[in-house]
C-alpha cells in the first residue's frame, strides 16, 4: 500500500476528475493510507468521512495517536485500493479539528483541500500474507437468518479483505453476499471485529472446502489498524525466520 511512483498514463487531470476519485473512496468505504513527506515507514490507515467541492477530510480517531507528523507535513500522499484500482493523489498544508465521523463518533478530522492531480491506477490484487499455521488464524462468520456462526480458516489477509475455505459440505455463498459483525481470531493477536462482503468464489469438488475471497467493508480506521498491526507482525515474523 505504500506509495508508487505514478507514470503520465494513468494521470487524471483536474479537481473535478480528482473529486471523482475521491468519491470513489468515500463511496466505497475503503480503507487508505496517509503518508507524510515520502516516509513510508509509519502510515495512518484511515476512512475518507467527509467529501465537500473543494475539500477532503479523513478520520484521525480519538485514541490520542501522535498527529504532530501530519501537521508538520509538507505534503501528505493519500493511497487506496479500491476493487482492482490504486487511487493516489497528494494534498498540501493538512488542517486537524475537532469533528465528527459520518456515524457521529467524536474524532479529530484531517482537513485538506482536493488536489488537481491524482492517480487512478489499474492493479493486480491487493498484496496478501498468510498467516503462520502457529496462529490458528480464522474468521468467525455470523450466518443470517439466526443460523449461528462458522469458524473458517484463513488462506491470506491484507488490509482490504482476506480469503478463507468455507465448508465443502455447506452450501457456497455468492459474490455481493454480505456478513455483519464477523470477527478474526487468531492466537497472536487479540479479536477483531469485521464486516465482510464476498468478493470471489471458488468452488470446491468432490467435498473440497470452497475458497472465499472476502472484502472488508465500513470497518472504523481504528479497526483498520488493527488488521493492519496483524499484518505487519505477521511479515515481521516471516521476516524474522529467513
Amino acid at each position: 500500500m505504500a506509495p508508487v511512483k505514478p507514470t503520465d498514463e494513468y494521470r487524471i487531470q483536474g479537481r473535478l476528475a480528482v473529486r471523482g476519485l475521491a468519491r470513489e473512496l468515500f463511496t466505497s468505504g475503503t480503507p487508505v493510507a496517509i503518508f507524510g513527506d515520502n516516509d513510508t515507514t509509519a502510515p495512518l490507515l484511515t476512512r475518507v468521512v467527509q467529501l465537500d467541492s473543494d475539500t477532503i477530510s479523513f478520520d484521525a480517531g480519538s485514541d490520542g495517536y501522535d498527529l504532530n507528523w501530519l501537521r508538520s507535513a509538507r505534503t501528505l500522499t493519500v493511497v487506496g485500493l479500491p476493487g482492482s484500482v490504486r487511487i493516489q493523489f497528494d494534498v498540501a498544508a493538512p488542517s486537524i479539528v475537532p469533528g465528527r465521523t459520518h456515524s457521529g463518533a467524536a474524532a479529530h478530522l484531517i482537513v485538506c483541500s482536493l488536489p488537481s492531480r491524482g492517480w487512478r491506477i489499474q492493479r493486480r490484487n491487493a498484496f496478501r500474507i498468510a498467516p503462520p499455521r502457529i496462529d490458528q488464524a480464522r474468521v468467525i462468520v455470523r450466518l443470517p437468518r439466526d443460523d449461528g456462526e462458522l469458524s473458517l480458516a484463513i488462506d491470506d489477509l491484507s488490509i482490504g479483505g482476506l480469503s478463507a475455505r468455507w465448508p465443502g459440505d455447506r452450501e457456497a455463498p455468492a459474490a455481493g453476499d454480505g456478513y455483519r459483525h464477523c470477527r478474526i481470531e487468531s492466537e497472536a493477536a487479540t479479536p477483531i471485529p469485521c464486516d465482510l462482503e464476498v468478493a470471489r468464489v471458488q468452488p470446491g469438488h468432490n467435498g473440497q472446502p470452497h475458497r472465499i475471497s472476502f472484502a472488508f467493508y465500513a470497518m472504523p480506521a481504528e479497526v483498520v489498524r488493527l488488521v493492519q498491526m496483524y499484518v505487519t507482525d505477521i511479515e515481521r515474523r516471516n521476516r524474522a525466520r529467513r
